[in-house]
């Protein structure tokens, strides 16, 4: 069986993730591990999807290696050292393009049969921050201001990266000639398919202001009960947040997108084994069977100043 797991995808630094292969208690002969990027782009108005291959990486593991059951890692990485094309960045939904993602496929064989299985990512732009425990704190406050002919609506943001179990606290400041009758915050989180788009009402807020025209108040939704992963047949899942004043003049609607994410345990990265060096010969596997690790002879790569738990051994022993 094979997983994948991804821990980096900001491109411009590095796309760094690792792959979980669990062997049952048959002796297995593992000819090869082929680990590739693809670009997946739809068109509006076209069921077409174009899905070509940026990067193509194989792991040199050694045929005449027997591995005994357990379960082993392979880490990999894409630096920005050449290694990852100017055409692997994030790109904005304009020009035509409805949908824009990547994916991870890793195909291993495994005597004799082939096995595969992909992990579709999304390269989020660096306005939106990734880091290690799934968010940070924006310094500024992002603002969206909606000017009409009466009407003018702000609405503030302490971030604009949320996680699963936050509480969503805004800020909507309107400035108008008309009555305002109440104000409707909806959270909505879109799913897009091959064949088509739902969109789905997650969260939401009411509130009525107690001036009756100019109104400046706060409001709190929670995140709650979303899901943060792309399956196989899903191109990409998006949330916006929507606001309605009702006016004596009429609705005055403005809508902002927002990212949400799962929350990543730092705890998960001890399971990764360390970057492999400069003076690696071979990508290494490290097998966590019986809650002890064991590295295989014929995958040792790691560098000397490493515990003696990593120890170096000779090539030729493979």
């Amino acid at each position: 069986m094979l997983r994948i797991s991804l821990q980096n995808t900001d491109i411009e630094t590095k796309l760094s993730g690792s792959i979980l292969l669990e062997i049952g208690r048959n002796t297995c002969e593992v000819s090869r591990v082929n680990v590739r990027i693809f670009g997946i782009m739809k068109w509006k108005g076209s069921k077409k999807i174009y899905d070509r291959p940026i990067i193509s990486h194989t792991f040199p593991i050694l045929s005449a290696c027997k591995l005994t059951h357990g379960r082993y890692r392979l880490p990999f990485n894409y630096d920005h050292l050449g290694k990852v094309p100017p055409t692997l960045k994030p790109v904005y939904m304009d020009k035509g393009w409805l949908s824009i993602l990547y994916k991870v496929e890793v195909s291993c064989f495994i005597n004799g049969y082939h096995s595969k299985c992909e992990l579709p990512f999304r390269i989020l732009p660096k306005a939106v921050p990734v880091p290690a425990y799934g968010y940070k704190q924006l310094n500024e406050v992002k603002s969206l201001v909606h000017r009409g002919d009466v009407h003018t609506v702000e609405l503030q943001l302490s971030r604009t990266y949320y996680c699963i179990g936050d509480t969503l606290n805004t800020r909507i400041s309107l400035n108008t000639h008309s009555s305002i009758k109440k104000i409707t915050a909806k959270l909505v989180q879109r799913i897009s398919t091959v064949l088509c788009s739902d969109e789905r009402i997650i969260s939401i807020a009411e509130m009525k202001p107690e001036k009756a025209n100019n109104c400046s108040t706060e409001f709190s939704i929670p995140i709650i009960n979303l899901s943060s992963t792309i399956s196989s047949n899903q191109l990409e899942i998006s949330y916006k947040l929507l606001l309605t004043a009702c006016t004596s003049s009429g609705d005055i609607l403005t809508k902002v997108p927002i990212t949400i994410t799962s929350k990543q345990s730092l705890d998960d990265t001890a399971m990764y084994a360390p970057t492999v060096g400069s003076s690696a010969k071979v990508p290494f596997l490290i097998s966590f069977s019986d809650d002890k690790i064991k590295i295989p002879k014929c995958f040792c790569c790691l560098q000397k100043n490493y515990s003696e738990e990593y120890a170096m051994a000779d090539s030729t022993e493979c």
